[in-house]
């Protein structure tokens, strides 16, 4: 009979998997230019104040192949700012999580309405720009960032409540010692 600590030990196991089927995040532009196909997700989602990963794929129009080499440029910027005024630069770097990914990680510093510029740069290819347009939300508060770290200890508790479990069970079944 499975009872409700059975359950919850259960639950509590397969809590941190949930992070293990991640993807690349939100699809936020597919453009074809110079010969290319570039394709722009984002993540998290919904998007937050804070650290963003902007995730291309970059494949050929004529073929479709998939480009592995090619250098990646985010540029962030808001529209309050004025025109003359850099924003802020993150480049990118290849994907470890995904083969033909390549991946920039850039900072919002607040929430509103900002611009991502998406600079693709693949040999024998003229430079694709492509222009993201989002809006973040305020960010998470401290304690739910730290929420996995918290709960962290959870599955291992859970582990010796089962185990403790098992041994008083199998006690319960054995013949009384000896003395």
């Amino acid at each position: 009979m499975i009872r409700l600590r059975h359950i919850l030990l259960l639950a509590c196991l397969l809590a941190p998997v949930r992070g293990l089927l991640a993807d690349t995040g939100q699809l936020r532009e597919v453009v074809r230019a110079n010969g290319l196909n570039v394709v722009v997700f984002t993540a998290p989602t919904p998007l937050r104040a804070g650290e963003v990963e902007v995730v291309t794929l970059v494949t050929e129009e004529q073929g479709g192949r998939p480009v592995v080499a090619y250098e990646l440029d985010v540029e962030v910027r808001s529209p309050d700012w004025p025109a003359e005024d850099p924003g802020l630069l993150s480049s990118g770097m290849p994907d470890p999580g995904t083969r033909y990914a390549h991946k920039a990680v850039v900072v919002l510093p607040e929430p509103g309405s900002w611009r991502l510029v998406v600079e693709v740069r693949v040999p024998g290819f003229e430079a694709v720009e492509v222009p993201v347009e989002v809006v973040a939300g305020r960010p998470h508060p401290l304690w739910w960032q730290l929420l996995p770290w918290m709960l962290l200890p959870v599955p291992c508790v859970g582990l010796v409540v089962a185990r403790d479990g098992l041994l008083r069970r199998s006690r319960r079944g054995a013949p009384p010692r000896a003395s």
